[in-house]
């Protein structure tokens, strides 16, 4: 059995977009939000299935909504700038962001965001140093590992950078909105660049 067993009936790469909406910048701040969308790199069924719903697809998506005290718990914190700006937001993003309804411990939802991105071999965000410093954080003050290595990271921002590409956003402030986008940047990027799937020994 080789180390690559694990991928023999997908055959295709698995890489982790990761997007979360916050309450403040620093590396302590509280989560408000956590999305993520597990996808093919080589594909373009992202931007297939915005077309039609219908279609067929490998990606798999996660949403948490968190709930604020228990990231207190851990130490995280309130920034009031980031208050005042959320508070000049649309009522709607607000009342999507703030409302009580379906929202779990950190540390559940951690657990859960690890058990999703299980066998990924590349960890994207934009940028790493916020959402996975972020998570990281709260991931060490709950006792909790971490899937991703420092050097399996990669930031939406350089491949866009060198592709020419920008992420299209919605502007709603919606975790997984921003991880479905940006995942489908990457999808694009590779596509554009010549990026060649590798091949997984049988």
């Amino acid at each position: 059995m080789t180390k690559f067993s694990k991928f023999n009936k997908t055959k295709y790469e698995k890489h982790m977009m990761c997007d979360i909406e916050t309450l403040g910048q620093a590396r302590n701040s509280v989560v408000l939000s956590i999305g993520a969308v597990v996808f093919d790199p080589y594909a373009n069924d992202l931007e297939q299935v915005l077309q039609n719903s219908q279609s067929e697809h490998t990606f798999t998506t996660f949403y948490k909504k968190i709930n604020i005290e228990s990231c207190e718990k851990l130490g995280m914190v309130i920034e009031d700038d980031a208050i005042k700006w959320w508070s000049k937001q649309a009522p709607e993003i607000l009342d999507a962001a703030f409302s009580d309804a379906d929202r779990e411990p950190i540390e559940d939802a951690l657990k859960e965001l690890f058990v999703f991105s299980r066998h990924c071999t590349r960890f994207w965000a934009k940028s790493p140093e916020f959402d996975f410093i972020i998570l990281e954080y709260a991931a060490k003050q709950a006792n909790l590992g971490n899937p991703w290595q420092y050097h399996r990271c990669r930031d939406v921002r350089t491949i866009e950078e060198i592709s020419g590409l920008s992420t299209k956003s919605s502007n709603t402030h919606d975790a997984l909105g921003d991880a479905y986008n940006q995942a489908m940047t990457v999808q694009k990027a590779y596509a554009k660049l010549g990026m060649v799937r590798p091949e997984w020994p049988d």
